[in-house]
């Protein structure tokens, strides 16, 4: 049975993800993570790495599926949203902040693969980012809402232009604000297109693609199914959230690129297309593709999946259409 197997935000555009157990919908449709449900929190790389071998599968039988019935989701209806008022924790948001330079064009990995230098961590309950500046010493420490002249000054001096540091709680900065909900992949898929570059690994593939949402106990592509040649959306749940496939994620520059160090292979998107058709699965229609440099799905989800919560575990399912 397909289920969730990570959850993974980008607090800020273009900067490292960070994997965590559960996530809030926002009305938009992106995610949040919430303090009011706490989980543990792993930052994306080498450090959040599973253990490799028979222990970093997922179980298997009875104890293998998160447990269903009262216990198995997160209360729903006002219960399921996170406390209001002076006490309750600031929910952080994927994408929320995004860097930008005085012509208000996104600083990204698109323009600039400097930024691929720069190594972060985030601590989602106190909203601070660690940053690490190539040829520092140690990393510096910044609140996200209370340091952020500090975080631009920094952030100046690394590009060597002046930056400004902008945030969107209600909907981010999406790569695709007309799907602006969490892309979908599936870890055989990771797999399967990192064998096709020597010395690639999944993880790595992972930190390039930068997908929200990836789905074990799969094949390769399985998530192709998540859109139609018609352009129809495909209706699928995870756990109780409900989604709408809607098309192939076209990519740019930046998944050529060593995600640590910003350095391209010039022939990576040409064997990438090359290979990605000769795999494509026999169900899946070529005209669905306007190039075959895409992977994973983008997606939108109804008003109505509002504060519902998605948790490592949740079973997926596509719903008849």
């Amino acid at each position: 049975m397909p289920y969730l197997a990570k959850i993974l935000l980008y607090p800020i555009k273009s900067l490292d993800g960070v994997e965590v157990e559960t996530a809030t919908v926002l009305e938009s449709g992106a995610l949040k993570y919430d303090g009011a449900y706490v989980g543990p929190q792993r930052p994306q790389g080498d450090r959040a790495r599973r253990p490799q071998g028979d222990g970093a599968r997922r179980p298997q039988g009875d104890g293998a599926r998160r447990p269903q019935g009262d216990g198995a989701r997160r209360p729903q209806g006002d219960g399921a949203r996170r406390p209001q008022g002076d006490g309750a924790r600031r929910p952080q948001g994927d994408r929320e902040f995004a860097i930008f330079d005085t012509q208000g064009r996104l600083v990204n990995g698109k323009r600039h693969a400097k930024i691929h230098l720069l190594r972060s961590e985030f601590s989602l309950e106190s909203r601070t980012i660690s940053l690490q500046i190539p040829g520092s010493n140690s990393p510096q420490v910044f609140h996200l809402d209370q340091e952020r002249q500090r975080l631009e000054a920094t952030l100046s001096d690394f590009f060597e232009f002046t930056v400004t540091f902008k945030q969107n709680s209600q909907l981010g900065f999406p790569d695709d604000p007309d799907s602006p909900g969490p892309t979908v992949i599936s870890t055989a898929t990771l797999t399967e297109v990192a064998s096709w570059y020597p010395g690639l690994s999944a993880d790595e593939l992972r930190r390039r693609m930068r997908a929200n949402i990836e789905i074990g106990d799969v094949p390769a592509f399985w998530e192709d199914r998540l859109f139609t040649e018609t352009g129809d959306a495909v209706s699928f749940k995870v756990g109780d959230v409900r989604f709408f496939g809607v098309y192939p994620c076209q990519r740019c520059v930046v998944p050529t690129r060593d995600s640590y160090l910003g350095k391209a292979d010039p022939n990576f998107a040409k064997i990438f297309a090359h290979q990605r058709q000769a795999t494509l699965p026999s169900w899946v229609a070529t005209s669905s593709f306007k190039t075959f440099y895409s992977l994973s799905v983008n997606t939108r989800l109804p008003a109505s999946e509002a504060g519902k919560i998605l948790q490592v575990g949740d079973e997926i399912e596509i719903l008849p259409q």
